[in-house]
Order: C-alpha cells, then structure tokens, then sequence
C-alpha cells in the first residue's frame, strides 16, 4: 500500500508515514536509507512483525524493514482519552481504497469491544 512520508526522526531513527486511507505506519529506518518528507512508499500491511521489502517509489530505491504490529495506527478512531490508539486490524482497511469508512473486513473488526447501553439503561443507573 503506498504511503507517505509524513515525519522522519532522525535522532530516535524512526518514521511516520500515511497512507490515503489514514493508517500511519511507523518503522525504523534502515542504516543506509536516505529518506524525505514527502516521498512516497509502498509498504505491504499484511506483512507485520517480519522482514518485508519497502520500496520508496519516490527515490526508486528498495529497502528492507520491519513494521511491529504494534505501529500501525488508525487516526480515524480518536478518543477522548487516548490520541492515537495501535490496532491490529487496521491492515483490514488496506484493500479499501475507495475511501469509505467501512472496513473491507468482517463488519465490527475496527471496533473495540466496549460495553453499550442502551438509553434507558443509562437512565435507570443515574
């Protein structure tokens, strides 16, 4: 999936990158990388927490990285008490290209499992 380069951190090593269907992917960079804001990626979101080919499609050079399952980040779902939250389902969202809000995956596999109430339960406890 391609990506962006949206922040490089060149003192930690790491980089921001979203793609067009809001997912930031976060990896480390490569020792012998040369990387800008604004170059774009192609990044395979099915391959987490093993070594895959990153090609920045920007500079036509390939690189080999690791991107944890832990650094992918839907920016869609924010909370009030949380920024950002990590969800392992976001690779679902990779084959929706079309830029709809549904995932392409099962229907509830984007959202967390919270308690609902309905309004007269909520009601009743106050």
């Amino acid at each position: 999936m391609k990506a962006v380069i949206q922040k490089l951190n060149v003192g930690l090593s790491y980089c921001d990158a979203e793609t067009e269907n809001d997912i930031l992917v976060v990896f480390r960079l490569p020792a012998d990388s040369h990387f800008h804001v604004g170059d774009v990626l192609d990044v395979d979101l099915f391959s987490l927490d093993s070594e895959q080919t990153m090609r920045n499609l920007t500079r036509n050079t390939s690189h080999r990285i690791i991107v944890k399952n832990d650094d992918i980040h839907d920016l869609r779902l924010l909370w009030p008490w949380h920024f950002q939250i990590s969800i392992s389902s976001a690779p679902t969202r990779a084959c929706n290209t079309n830029m709809k809000a549904e995932p392409c995956g099962p229907a509830n596999s984007l959202q967390p499992s919270l308690p609902v109430m309905a309004d007269h339960e909520r009601s009743a406890e106050i």
